[in-house]
């Protein structure tokens, strides 16, 4: 009996694992590969792998997802049904797709094996259901956009294997057709010709070549030997390469590919010779990249001397270069308080041509530390550029963030901010229609009178006139004696005659809206004060009468 049970619970052991991978696979036909599941897909920044057949998305992590310290990534799809309709379209057979299939899946195991800061990082493995496969690697952008071809077989890196991250390093992405020393001195296998020397051999020389074919294919946008796999076509294309093929190429830089694509080896400049041509040497906005790329290990002379430089140079630079080389290291100085002051304005600059997207994506996160600490010249900036913040940040973030910035500013002691600040306050009591918005804006005005000079307070008691004219609400009236108290408490005699001088000579003292009690507690109350500050009467009617306002 207890054989017959022990057999029992086994079988019933093998048939809940059945059952559970049953359940596991249709509920990954139903909703997609892992990927797929962890990530939410934005837009499709392009297309990737051999024949173009990868499609990449930027995608941002759910809860469920893996901790990376990217806040996107990049989800690598293909479609099994879409490659299934190409290759019928075609005409070649099940097994080429399947043979097709095993060299994407090696693609992906290599990537995944090999660590290197030159190859794409692959966040999450490929994961593959019977209709889809999907992998997750590192932010890329930049990328090929082309309908996926035709696979073809091709042992050499080309420009469906190369990307651009989201910091603008160039990494390799392709692997399915490496193989092993071992398996290389076994023979060579067919290839393209695009990029490769004359010569089959491995060495430093025959990289120089394929990357002169790299650089015209990229600059002149066509292949340098486009020669359908014809040998002879090759040999008589690189044997009489014309002057004319290189006169979409930048002059500086024409001696240089010319050397790396000469077919004796021995005449190829070394990599280290490349980089110093005069193309790159010369180019004052790649020595200011340069420069960017180190810019934490400088010290702060250094960095004064270039931003002031930078301050005229960087509307010459593409709007993506912008974003995605010159900002993030701008943005990681901005934690550098004596840089602050003149890094701030070219970040502030440079986000007016950002959508809010972006903003909140790129420039948003470095600028949340500043706001919640900045002070002087620094906070100065942030009131000047207030409205261009408020404009691009999202309710969530002016609440969280800017709001707490402005009220910062509002108590600071120092003149500028306060003159800074002052002009949105008149604005908003003099532009708003919400009656609540112009008693508050009063009320800030009366808190600033304190730390005004004499002109800034005739500018608030003008204010008042305007705003008492369109509205005689008791609020409004009550506040406009509050700040004309605040000139009396500060200033004296002199401004107080102004405002009383101003009160006086309109009915508002006696504006029906005003009740009793606001009348005798505040407004009787407020000439009482005043009339105790002069001697006798005769300087009253001096004051009044003949002080120009």
């Amino acid at each position: 009996m207890a054989l017959n049970m022990k057999t029992l619970t086994q079988a019933l052991a093998k048939a809940s694992a059945v059952i559970e991978k049953t359940v596991q696979t249709t509920v990954q036909d139903v909703t997609g590969p892992r990927p797929l599941q962890d990530y939410d897909l934005l837009d499709q920044i392009g297309s990737g792998g051999p024949g173009l057949a990868w499609r990449l998305y930027s995608a941002r992590p759910r809860s469920s997802a893996p901790q990376t310290p990217y806040p996107l990534l990049c989800v690598w799809l293909l479609d099994k049904r879409s490659l299934s309709e190409v290759r019928s379209r075609a005409g070649l057979s099940k097994s080429a797709e399947d043979a097709f299939l095993d060299l994407l899946r090696a693609d992906a195991a290599r990537l995944v094996r090999l660590r290197h800061p030159g190859v794409v990082h692959v966040v999450q493995a490929l994961d593959e259901t019977k209709h889809a496969m999907a992998m997750v690697t590192e932010p890329l952008f930049f990328l090929r956009r082309q309908r996926p071809q035709q696979p073809r077989e091709s042992g050499l890196p080309c420009l469906q294997t190369v990307f651009i991250t989201s910091t603008g390093a160039w990494k390799l992405g392709g692997f399915g057709f490496a193989i092993s020393s071992d398996q290389a001195s076994a023979g060579v296998t067919s290839m393209q010709p695009f990029h490769f020397a004359v010569k089959l051999s491995v060495g430093s020389s025959s990289d120089m070549f394929s990357l002169g074919c790299l650089a015209y294919h990229l600059i002149a946008r066509k292949p340098l030997l486009d020669c359908h796999n014809n040998v002879k076509m090759y040999m008589n294309s690189l044997a009489y390469l014309s002057n004319e093929a290189f006169s979409v190429i930048p002059p500086d830089l024409v001696v240089d590919l010319q050397r790396m694509l000469s077919i004796e080896g021995a005449s190829r400049p070394t990599a280290m010779d490349f980089t110093g041509s005069s193309f790159f040497r010369d180019d004052t906005r790649l020595r200011a990249l340069r420069f960017l790329d180190h810019m934490l290990e400088r010290d702060n002379m250094q960095k004064t001397e270039f931003l002031k430089a930078l301050s005229d140079m960087w509307k010459d630079f593409d709007s993506r270069v912008l974003r995605y080389k010159v900002l993030p290291p701008l943005c990681a100085e901005l934690r550098n308080l004596v840089m602050q002051p003149m890094i701030l304005p070219m970040v502030l600059t440079i986000a007016e041509s950002q959508d809010k997207a972006d903003f909140e994506l790129s420039t948003l996160p470095a600028l949340v530390p500043v706001l919640s600490s900045a002070s002087g010249e620094t906070l100065l900036l942030l009131v000047k550029h207030a409205e261009l913040i408020i404009n691009k940040a999202s309710q969530e973030h002016l609440i969280a963030h800017v709001l707490p910035m402005l009220v910062r500013a509002y108590d600071d002691t120092d003149p500028l901010v306060k003159q800074a600040i002052l002009p949105r306050v008149h604005g908003l009591a003099l532009k708003t229609t919400v009656a609540a918005v112009r008693v508050n804006a009063l009320r800030c005005l009366g808190d600033l009178v304190p730390s005004l000079d004499k002109p800034g307070v005739l500018d608030i008691l003008q204010t008042l006139q305007r705003c008492t004219a369109v509205d005689r609400s008791a609020p409004t009236l009550m506040c406009t004696l509050g700040v004309a108290n605040s000139m009396y408490k500060q200033y004296g005699v002199e401004f107080a005659t102004r405002a009383c001088t101003f009160l006086c000579s309109s009915p508002l003292l006696t504006a029906q809206q005003l009740n009793v009690q606001q009348f005798a507690k505040n407004t009787c109350s407020f000439m009482k004060d005043i009339l105790r500050c002069f001697v006798n009467i005769d300087n009253f009617l001096v004051y009044v009468f003949f002080d120009p306002i």
